[in-house]
């Protein structure tokens, strides 16, 4: 198989920092907010024309001084402006979000930590990006810019059957990354590390039911990268 690893490198906003103040808000009922990309070339999933969009059943990370809470997509899949909605929470909430979810992230003082992980669920959709972004209310809106990059790879003529994708780089591309969000584009950066597992990222899919071309996003922290698999 042939490979084209495109590596588009996406910048991110500057963004502050939070305080503690726990407090539970009354009721349980159904909260929503809008979500919106930071330009049209820098969305989640990916078209044949190059643009990204949100895709059905995507989930980001909301914090609040109690921790992190789960919003799922609620409308707007397709399009660069969608709505989340969550329950409720502890806490109050900080304006701050991380797509895609992941319950291990977290915000402390100036740094955010972000969480890529080893595997990847794709399902039937192997044009989701689940490019790492960060965002912050503007106008009433969770504003998203990337933190990292992604790399497209084209496989023609893969076998029917096909089910998984495995890369290995020579830097750590999975686990925890930190980010410092008083830069003004604050970026997750692939590190060294002596832990093979932390160089591999798995990603599983429904398998092709006949021979097909095929595309696979792998969201990568910036840096330079030598020896792939």
């Amino acid at each position: 198989m042939k490979f084209n690893p495109i590596l588009v490198l996406l910048a991110a906003a500057l963004l502050g920092s939070c305080t503690k103040n726990e407090v539970t808000p009354a009721g349980s009922e159904t909260n929503s907010i809008n979500a919106i990309m930071e330009n049209d070339a820098t969305k989640t999933n990916v078209t044949d024309e190059g643009y990204f969009t949100w895709s059905t059943g995507d989930q980001i990370w909301l914090h609040t001084t109690g921790g992190g809470i789960v919003g799922t997509l609620s409308s707007g899949a397709g399009t660069a402006n969608a709505k989340f909605s969550y329950g409720s929470y502890f806490g109050t909430m900080t304006d701050r979000a991380v797509y895609p979810y992941n319950d291990n992230h977290d915000i402390s003082g100036n740094t955010l930590s972000v969480v890529l992980p080893d595997t990847y669920n794709l399902g039937a959709n192997t044009n989701n990006t689940n490019a790492a972004m960060y965002a912050v209310v503007s106008n009433g809106n969770l504003k998203f810019n990337h933190l990292a990059g992604v790399m497209r790879f084209e496989f023609k003529n893969a076998p029917a059957g096909t089910n998984q994708f495995k890369i290995t780089l020579d830097k750590k591309i999975n686990g925890t990354f930190n980010a410092d969000i008083t830069q003004s584009y604050p970026t997750i950066i692939a590190s060294e590390t002596n832990v093979d597992a932390e160089k591999t990222i798995t990603f599983n899919f429904n398998a092709l039911e006949e021979t097909s071309d095929l595309r696979i996003y792998v969201p990568l922290p910036v840096g330079e990268y030598g020896k792939l698999e």
